[in-house]
């Protein structure tokens, strides 16, 4: 979690957490997907909760997705950090013996929204084209993506499986796609796999409520209007991206809820900090 002390106020009144809860709001039914179980150990908060999809049509890969806190980071740091953290849990699992054989095929980026500001401008340097370029940078979402292979003891067959990490609304995603080697051919797995993650983790929101909802964006003394209202339009695209509000109602919870599996997750004032 994030380590650097929130302002408390001069009285005695006791601060809000930066997040009091968070509403992990997981749709039933999504995109040719639908939710067959959810997981959650209130003792082990910090792991998260946890989500099992099947495709409504064959083929059927075990589909899992995992999202569990981060903090608020810049998204480089966040899939840097995270990523290390994924392969260390790979390797740990092997030397437990939850699986063996472990290959990892291929690693690369895997953008799951947005596009960068040169592609978001088309060449314009018009102050318009600038700010949508800036509005495009700051809600990209990137992600990495894992390729692999391994084997389950106690079967026959090498899994071929693919996982992914994101870094969205103060939270990490993951998504573990796995299925027997011999029931797909490697290429259409991986399509599976690639539509599986950018159909569900843009569904799954993490619904923050908390002091974070009250962000102050200072603009540097001594610029240009232009560098101020890029300034003010990247910090505003980026708090949007936290998917913080004041309370439920703000939050719109209920109509959220609908036809959803919803996950709430509490945090005292100490355990979520600003940064």
């Amino acid at each position: 979690m994030p380590s650097a002390a929130i302002s408390r106020p001069a009285d005695d009144a006791t601060p809000r957490a930066y997040v009091e809860t968070t509403h992990i709001v997981a749709p039933k039914h999504v995109g040719g997907f639908s939710l067959k179980r959810s997981s959650f150990d209130p003792q082990a908060k910090y792991s998260g909760a946890g989500f099992t999809y099947r495709s409504d049509e064959a083929p059927h890969p075990t589909i899992s997705v995992f999202v569990y806190p981060a903090g608020r980071l810049a998204q480089a740091d966040a899939l840097r950090d995270g990523m290390i953290a994924f392969r260390e849990d790979l390797r740990l699992a092997e030397e437990a013996g939850t699986y063996s054989d472990l290959q990892v095929l291929a690693a690369g980026a895997f953008p799951l929204s947005g596009s960068d500001e040169a592609s978001a401008s088309n060449g314009d340097s018009s102050p318009d084209a600038e700010l949508l370029a800036t509005i495009a940078k700051a809600g990209r979402i990137d992600g990495e993506r894992l390729q692999l292979r391994l084997r389950l003891p106690g079967r026959d067959g090498d899994i071929q499986s693919a996982g992914f990490l994101f870094y969205k609304q103060l939270y990490y995603f993951k998504v573990r796609v796995s299925a027997d080697a011999t029931s797909m051919p490697g290429d259409a797995f991986l399509a599976f796999a690639d539509t599986a993650a950018r159909t569900l983790v843009p569904a799954i929101q993490a619904v923050n409520i908390g002091d974070c909802a009250n962000a102050t964006i200072t603009i540097p003394a001594g610029g240009s209007a232009e560098d101020g209202a890029r300034v003010l339009v990247r910090e505003a695209t980026l708090q949007q991206g936290y998917n913080c509000h004041a309370d439920r109602e703000a939050a719109k919870l209920d109509a959220l809820a609908r036809d959803a599996e919803v996950v709430e997750i509490g945090y005292r004032a100490e355990e979520w900090k600003s940064r």
